[in-house]
């Protein structure tokens, strides 16, 4: 790429700025040497990292490799045989720990984010040196005791002998022949060596070795002549101390270095991952996205939707451009400080960017495609060194431009033509544009000229575009409109900017009658040109209203139906509940008859019989009858017309014209004419049917039911009971228990069971149930 033009459109600043979402100086070096490509594979495979990274930072917020160092130098240096120092190996030990951590996570991620995981793979397994490193130093920086057998007998010898010394100069401290000579009571080191404070009119008097004197050369300090043998031997152990530690560090070093290829490979791995994730970082601050990449030589069209400078941020007013379908040269024109060179920057700025497989601040569906180079000229250069004035120095950069440009190059001219002679400056300008669209080079250039207008509208290969102004407050909104071109307005711009009134009009007096009337005609457009937008959007919203008015109509008749439906079914189910509720309210009154002992209980019981046989002919149960003939067997599937639901039937009394069905956990008797028998092939799926309540909502029946010790005439209900709850809990079978005895109970409860329809089979139980003390039940 062009480096003149990459300065001119600031991508520097814009790698300055990703740099700064770096965890470390490996990775952020990588920022700062990104450059474009022209591969459009090499490019995808960035832009497909840099999105993968982007959607794990929105996964996994806190995924982060802070903390690691470059340590490719650390370790190339232990490779020649320097001995490193104990915080570069914590460093290595550190970094490597992040590389392992790193490596582990991406793989068990990796279908997730299959590129990021791709290079975390190919990291080493240098574990063995981090557990080296920990072995040897302290999280302090220290030679660990524990790093070899010699340094922890010195180490232990060491604190013998000091401990001694310690001893021995405290009881010198102490004595009393001390005291007076004695600057103060305490042991201090000079030179390595353990001395005491003595005042200077006493140093003859107190026999040793004098290693330095104070500040105001009052105190010498002074090593005891008794305690110099033992100084020395601590000293010579520091000594042995310190030989050993530099063969424990020199062994350790010479561990790194061999693996000094490895190291360097996993931080270089690393610092890619922490790119991608700068990269993330910065999509996320700035509402960036990786965008459509476009084949040259299918598709030469730039399209730009909400496009915004990176550096201005959100501030920035969204550009919407397409440049390549259907024309290759863009002429901008305007009112001064409308925006037309922030929108040749932002061009220039986003086409590197995505070309260097950054995310940049677009719209999903705007698209790009690879140019070969991108050529700027903008701002006001001056060279005072090679003393060129501003239109030399915009006139040679062009010249070189159009030496260096292909059909496949992006040119982005500021102000084509300015900084000299109107008239031609204006020649000019067009003549560099015609060629520009001649040679089928992608061009966006911005300009005051009105030849330049009037050529993009009769040139097929040229389009005109301007910046949007208020009509009414001449400001400019910089919003890009294409297919009309702008007028500069300089005179309304001056005024706005604080020209004085008197000057403007003179000003106007002064102009020429066909620029005037072209700027007049300029500024007529866009006032209906607003008209027009404003009539579109007050369309627009209307049309939003009345489908959102629809919307709201349908989802309330939608409510309304639910809500009809949910009705219908509470009805229903109230109804099916209190019909069960009396059929349940009539076997209580069944069991009271059995259990009535006067006339006065057995009429009060028939009563309540009654009036529940009354309820339930007054719950809407007669519909139409059923079809004269129709013939009902056990099994079949009926239609309970009165409740709504499907049913089996289990049982008929042809004695009565009555039929019992099952539903679910619900049984009925009712009338035969008050069902309709359902066909085989019939779909039913529209019919609502009771649902077997589950286990937690009904209670179920015990496996057994001991009937010893009940008296005679109460076990005909309980047994009528206990089956019921049996049958509705769909037990298969059951165990009652009625013991020997005189066998009454036993011959009670067979002759009930034995006219139980539901029943397939009694038998009397196993010999390790019970034998004939017990009634095996089986149901059907």
């Amino acid at each position: 790429m062009d480096n003149e033009s990459l300065r001119l459109l600031e991508f520097t600043q814009i790698k300055n700025i990703i740099s700064g979402y770096t965890s470390f100086a490996k990775s952020k070096k990588l920022v700062l040497d990104i450059n474009p490509s022209i591969e459009q594979e090499v490019i995808n495979h960035r832009l497909m990292l840099s999105a993968e990274a982007r959607r794990l930072l929105k996964v996994e917020p806190a995924f982060s490799l802070e903390g690691t160092k470059d340590v490719t130098q650390p370790a190339d240096s232990a490779s020649r045989g320097k001995t490193l120092d104990p915080q570069q190996f914590l460093d290595i030990q550190h970094s490597l720990s992040i590389c392992h951590r790193t490596k582990i996570f991406f793989e068990r991620r990796e279908n997730d984010f299959p590129l990021l995981s791709g290079l975390a793979r190919n990291m080493n397994e240098l574990g063995y040196i981090q557990k080296e490193v920990s072995r040897t130093i302290s999280p302090g920086g220290e030679v660990c005791t524990d790093a070899s057998q010699p340094l922890k007998y010195i180490r232990n010898q060491l604190k013998i002998v000091r401990d001694e010394l310690l001893r021995k100069l405290d009881s010198i401290v102490k004595s009393n022949e001390s005291q007076k000579v004695l600057q103060e009571p305490i042991i201090t080191q000079r030179e390595g060596r353990y001395v005491v404070p003595v005042k200077i009119e006493h140093k003859r008097e107190f026999k040793g070795i004098v290693h330095d004197v104070s500040n105001t050369g009052a105190t010498v300090f002074i090593e005891p002549w008794s305690t110099v043998d033992t100084g020395n031997e601590l000293k010579q152990l520091e000594l042995e101390e310190s030989r050993e530690i530099e063969r424990i560090l020199s062994l350790l070093s010479g561990k790194i270095g061999s693996q000094r290829n490895e190291v360097k490979q996993n931080i270089d791995i690393l610092a890619e991952i922490d790119l991608e994730m700068a990269k993330a970082k910065f999509a996320v601050n700035t509402g960036s996205l990786e965008p459509c990449i476009n084949d040259f030589k299918k598709s030469r069209s730039l399209k730009l939707v909400k496009a915004r400078h990176p550096l201005l941020g959100y501030k920035a007013v969204p550009l919407d451009l397409e440049i390549g379908s259907y024309a290759t040269s863009f002429i901008i024109t305007g009112p001064n400080t409308g925006g037309k060179t922030v929108a040749l920057k932002t061009i220039g700025l986003l086409s590197l960017m995505v070309q260097s497989g950054l995310p940049v601040p677009v719209d999903a569906s705007s698209q790009f495609p690879v140019f070969d180079n991108i050529f700027a000229d903008i701002g006001d250069e001056q060279s005072i060194e090679n003393t060129l004035s501003s239109f030399s120095w915009h006139i040679s950069n062009i010249s070189r431009i159009l030496k260096q440009a292909s059909n496949q190059s992006l040119v982005l001219l500021d102000e084509l033509g300015t900084s000299t002679d109107p008239v031609e400056g204006s020649a000019l300008a067009a003549a560099i544009v015609n060629y520009l669209a001649d040679e089928n080079i992608t061009t966006v250039v911005t300009s005051h000229f009105n030849e330049l207008k009037g050529l993009a509208h009769s040139n097929s290969k040229m389009q005109n575009a301007s910046f949007e102004f208020d009509p009414e407050t001449f400001a400019p909104t910089f919003r890009l409109i294409t297919g009309i071109p702008g007028g500069s307005n300089a005179l309304i711009t001056a005024s706005r900017l604080g020209i004085p009134p008197d000057i403007i009009d003179a000003a106007k007096n002064r102009l020429a009658s066909p620029a005037h009337n072209l700027d007049q005609l300029l500024i007529e457009i866009a006032n209906e040109k607003a008209k027009a937008a404003k009539f579109s959007r007050d369309a627009m919203f209307e049309k939003q209203q009345a489908e959102y008015a629809r919307a709201e109509l349908e989802r309330r008749l939608e409510e309304i139906k639910k809500a009809e439906e949910q009705i219908l079914d509470e009805a229903r189910d109230r109804v099916v509940k209190e019909v069960t509720s009396l059929y349940n309210e009539i076997k209580e009154t069944t069991s009271q008859l059995k259990k009535s002992r006067s006339k006065s209980q057995l009429k009060h019981a028939k009563a309540i019989a009654e009036n529940s046989h009354k309820k339930i002919r007054c719950l809407n149960l007669n519909t139409n009858d059923t079809d004269d003939g129709e013939e009902f067997h056990e099994g079949d599937l009926v239609w309970l017309k009165d409740m709504e639901v499907e049913a089996q039937v289990v049982s008929i009394n042809p004695a009565t014209s009555q039929l019992t069905a099952e539903s679910g956990s619900m049984r009925f008797t009712l009338d035969m004419k008050r069902v309709t028998k359902v066909s085989p092939g019939s779909k039913t799926s529209t019919r609502p049917v009771i649902k077997k309540p589950s286990t937690a909502q009904a209670q179920r029946a015990p496996l057994e039911l001991d009937l010893r010790g009940k008296r005679a005439e109460d076990v005909e209900w309980i047994l009528e009971e206990y089956i019921s709850k049996a049958l509705m809990s769909n037990l298969e079978s059951v165990r009652i228990i009625h013991g020997h005895g005189t066998g009454t109970l036993r011959q009670i409860v067979r002759a009930y069971l034995s006219d139980n329809k539901l029943i397939n089979s009694i038998k009397p139980g196993n010999l390790n149930e019970g034998g004939d003390g017990v009634t095996v039940v089986t149901f059907k």
